[in-house]
């Protein structure tokens, strides 16, 4: 529902305007908080890669 296209009801887009808001601003909150948390306090998730540079 975040990322819906946009209604062309009017109708239909102000009823669902008035209870995703909130929703919406809820969403927001959550993804900041988990954009605060530093790498190193995950732990569920593994390295794509290992960042160590190696001189030949």
């Amino acid at each position: 529902m975040a990322l819906a296209h946009s209604i062309k009801n009017h109708v239909e887009a102000a009823y669902r305007r008035g209870d995703l808001l909130e929703k919406c601003f809820k969403l927001m909150q959550q993804w900041a908080d988990f954009l605060a948390i530093a790498p190193a306090q995950v732990e569920n998730v593994a390295p794509i890669r290992d960042n160590k540079v190696t001189a030949e």
